[in-house]
């Protein structure tokens, strides 16, 4: 074997006796893939004219059918009588050798259809994955992470969860080169989320060359699958390589092709709402006391905090509470924090003035 590769290559070496000369001509091509297509007849430009023949044994007995289309690696024999004068008879050898094809592998997440959503909808994803490659791809598994805010939908019933992440129930089973393929992935807004965007991670966690689980898996090209995420340089918490699937982390310090996100925005709504009674009993005259309770109710999607409430006492009415203060009264401590769905209350004391001479009084909180 002239030499070694582990891919589609080919070396020459042609012998010439002619006047009793000999010669020897060496050429080393830029190696190929298996998946290429060698042609014999290049390594043969430039030769003296004649009659050239390729074949597959020592002795010209079993020709190359189509020396341009060769696949298979192995040793080939050219045969070249040069017209002369005078003839020269020259033999050589090519020899094809293999090299593992290109592992390449990208993934792309976008959303399936895009707009604003709320808490407790389900929100679905299209993963596509995309084979760059010189080879088929098999068994291609992929981690969708769950962000905070995030459930998978119980809707969805090709993902599972492990150990936090979404991983496919049953993985791209092949992927042929230059081909791509889609999976979506339904997740759902949690109803307490506050926040207004939510990022989710996407990345190729495993994938082979062939359907043999015991052997080695291939290295991908331009990216490392696995199933943490932003372990990897440039696995960055950010949209500035959002979609990209062509650049090359490993050569050229660009974004990891295999790992993508999506951001969607979360409509959140603040609104609180209050109910004031009347909580003791009448009937009333100058000079009594009325107790009232102010009930503060949490209608929206956002926990509040450091709620104040103005009460607009009345004429004919004073201040009677020392937890308030003012007028319009005030609390004096303010209600810290009030979560969604909850409600709290508060009571106000007010004194009808001695010299009230009306039948009644709105008091407004």
């Amino acid at each position: 074997m002239l030499f070694k590769q582990e891919k589609l290559s080919a070396q020459k070496q042609l012998r010439c006796s002619c006047n009793g000369r000999w010669g020897t001509l060496y050429q080393n091509p830029e190696p190929k893939c298996t998946q290429d297509i060698e042609d014999l007849t290049q390594y043969t430009q430039g030769l003296s004219v004649g009659n050239i023949s390729f074949w597959k044994d020592s002795t010209f007995t079993i020709p190359v059918a189509d020396p341009t289309m060769v696949i298979d690696p192995g040793i080939y024999y050219v045969h070249l009588i040069t017209t002369g004068p005078p003839e020269c008879d020259l033999s050589g050898i090519i020899e094809v050798t293999l090299k593992p094809c290109k592992f390449d592998l990208a993934l792309r997440k976008t959303l399936v259809s895009s707009g604003s959503f709320k808490n407790g909808d389900d929100v679905t994803f299209k993963v596509e994955v995309f084979n760059q490659g010189q080879t088929n791809a098999y068994n291609v598994q992929i981690s969708d992470y769950i962000p905070i805010g995030m459930t998978l939908s119980p809707t969805e019933t090709n993902w599972t969860v492990n150990s936090g992440k979404a991983i496919l129930i049953n993985p791209i089973p092949s992927l042929a080169i230059n081909e791509s393929t889609i999976r979506n992935i339904t997740l759902r807004i949690d109803n307490n989320f506050m926040g207004s965007t939510i990022r989710n991670w996407a990345e190729i966690s495993s994938a082979d060359n062939d359907t043999n689980p015991l052997n080695d898996p291939p290295i991908d090209f331009d990216s490392d699958p696995d199933n943490i995420n932003f372990n990897q340089p440039e696995e960055t918490n950010d949209l500035e390589d959002d979609n990209i699937i062509d650049e090359d982390r490993k050569h050229n310090g660009g974004d990891e092709d295999d790992h993508d996100p999506e951001e969607i925005s979360v409509i959140q709504t603040f609104d609180l709402a209050l109910k004031k009674t009347v909580s003791s009993s009448g009937p009333f005259q100058p000079g009594s006391n009325v107790n009232f309770q102010i009930e503060i109710i949490n209608q929206g999607t956002l926990d509040a905090k450091d709620i104040q409430i103005a009460d607009y006492i009345p004429s004919g009415m004073s201040l009677d509470d020392s937890l308030w203060t003012g007028n319009p009264a005030t609390l004096i401590s303010s209600i810290p924090f009030l979560g969604v769905g909850q409600s709290t209350t508060r009571s106000i004391k007010l004194k009808i003035d001695l010299s009230f001479n009306q039948n009644s009084l709105e008091e407004l909180g």
